[in-house]
């Protein structure tokens, strides 16, 4: 079964949703609308029905005994948006904790959620209102994936590189990925990483890059910014292990296009 359109639910954890979801749908006045996230953004927010939206997750660090926070953003810099960049968005009901879950994978990527600026009754929610919107269902668009992509011949993927032998680890290799900055997302341990490091990430693995920072003809991309995490790039490099942190010592660093995500059967 294609990965293209699947809600991140499953089991018991659907029937659940479907449940709750009947409840909502009885509760909220009006009929669930479609808002662009560029409305949203610009103020235009509906106090008295559900909505569906979509946009750019972003999620921040993980941090023991406080609640990760949440934002959706435009996935290109629109210059209609005059009030706000991005919209804080928050999991409620029985999609909480799956969503908790699935934030590491989702983050960075499209993805469509369905909530309201009110929390329910049915969820705990007391009436008020507010900027956030509080969803209880989420999806990865159709046309979207996990993250994994086609490669061409000579290219590798970022999951084979821990596999491969020790006798070759000295070997030129070309990898592609979604660059990650200085590990903004906190896709690899930080104590792990190397002097000058950046992120490269495909799917749900991920490595350092060293030697080379992430620029060339053409472009410049800042570690330190989220939004150029948006980018794709083609590195070649050797690939150098220091204990167990695995690293690609990069020669060269080009800027790509997103390349077409992988079938899956």
């Amino acid at each position: 079964m294609s990965s293209s359109r699947r809600p991140y639910l499953a089991g018991a954890c659907a029937l659940a949703l479907l449940a709750t979801l009947g409840t909502i749908a009885r509760s909220q006045p009006g009929e669930l609308k479609w808002l662009p996230l560029e409305e949203l953004l610009n103020g235009n927010i509906p106090l008295t029905s559900a909505v569906r939206t979509r946009g750019v997750l972003e999620a921040s660090p993980r941090v023991p005994g406080t609640m990760r926070r949440y934002f959706l953003t435009l996935p290109f810099e629109s210059k209609a948006v005059t009030v706000q960049r991005r919209l804080p968005i928050q999991p409620v009901g029985v999609v909480q904790a799956t969503f908790d879950f699935d934030a590491d994978s989702l983050n960075m990527r499209e993805i469509e959620v369905v909530g309201s600026f009110q929390v329910p009754a049915e969820m705990g929610g007391t009436g008020g209102t507010g900027q956030i919107l509080w969803f209880w269902a989420y999806e990865v668009p159709k046309g979207e994936d996990d993250g994994k992509v086609d490669h061409k011949p000579g290219e590798l993927a970022i999951e084979d590189l821990a596999e491969r032998p020790p006798t070759l680890a000295k070997e030129t290799i070309t990898v592609i990925g979604q660059f990650r900055g200085s590990n903004l997302f906190g896709d690899l341990d930080a104590a792990t990483a190397p002097k000058d490091a950046w992120v490269l990430k495909e799917g749900e693995h991920a490595v350092w890059v060293v030697g080379k920072p992430p620029k060339g003809r053409g472009f410049s991309l800042d570690p330190g910014s989220k939004s150029d995490t948006r980018k794709w790039l083609e590195v070649t490099g050797k690939l150098e292990r220091i204990g167990d942190v695995l690293m690609i010592r990069a020669r060269q660093v080009a800027l790509i296009a997103r390349p077409a995500p992988a079938e899956t059967e």
